[in-house]
């Protein structure tokens, strides 16, 4: 029985999830079904056995995956992602400078902002759920909206998607700051959903956070009053994080 019930259980985990290869673990289970039929003549300890061997191997499966998507990740690094849901709306691409010796691409020109005046909030959440749309929220209530250009959510292979239940009032175009929703359809991490926010962005100052957070009224003009102060747009602001209840949303006193 084990040698049956073990490649069977790994090789249909490994083949679902679709990140690990199903054939080397499928063998694997097999040779330590078989060693398991032989050695272990107990029913109930075999049963047991088995059991825990199924876990072990399929958690050896989740591992390998995750490794192949931080190696997919680091690889989309270096290009643009193409596989955002038909939902982000990028703009029309980069348009070409004649430089004299030949055309380069606006992209590839550093294009500093002359001003630090707005903002674009990016926010890589993947199964964040209702946090992200708390998080949406205290943005908009704690921001002042001049300052606040837009706010992306990067939903990094949420299953089911964020959008199917994020609610549509803040979608929907008002006099709110407007809310981007991009989605990666695979989990790439959290490097490659700022990547693809940053990217995104058009705002003067990029600014992000994590998606369960409550910034505190006038965040933002701390922020640019640090970034004007050294006059370089290179210039990185690290916020202090306090402790927020995820309960009550509220800062705990104790922060």
């Amino acid at each position: 029985l084990p040698a049956l019930v073990l490649p069977l259980a790994v090789g249909a985990f490994a083949a679902a999830r679709q990140g690990a290869s199903a054939v080397p673990l499928a063998c694997a289970a097999l040779a330590l079904g078989v060693t398991i039929s032989a050695a272990v003549r107990n029913g109930l300890l075999a049963a047991l056995t088995t059991a825990l061997s199924v876990g072990l191997l399929t958690s050896a499966a989740y591992v390998q995956e995750l490794q192949s998507n931080s190696e997919q990740a680091v690889g989309e690094l270096g290009r643009p992602h193409g596989r955002l849901a038909s939902e982000d709306i990028l703009g029309p691409p980069a348009a070409s400078i004649n430089t004299g010796g030949g055309a380069v691409s606006a992209a590839a020109v550093d294009l500093a902002p002359t001003t630090m005046e707005t903002m674009s909030v990016v926010l890589p959440c993947a199964y964040e759920g209702e946090y992200a749309v708390k998080t949406v929220d205290s943005l908009r209530k704690h921001t002042a909206r001049q300052r606040l250009k837009e706010i992306i959510v990067v939903d990094d292979g949420s299953k089911p998607p964020l959008s199917r239940d994020f609610p549509q009032r803040l979608l929907r175009g008002s006099s709110e700051a407007p809310v981007r929703m991009m989605r990666h359809e695979k989990t790439l991490g959290l490097i490659a959903a700022k990547k693809t926010g940053g990217d995104a962005a058009t705002g003067d100052v990029i600014v992000f956070f994590d998606c369960h957070v409550k910034p505190r009224p006038g965040w933002e003009e701390a922020f640019l009053k640090q970034m004007k102060r050294a006059g370089d747009h290179r210039t990185v602001v690290v916020p202090t994080i306090t402790s927020l209840d995820p309960d009550t949303w509220e800062e705990s006193q104790w922060a």
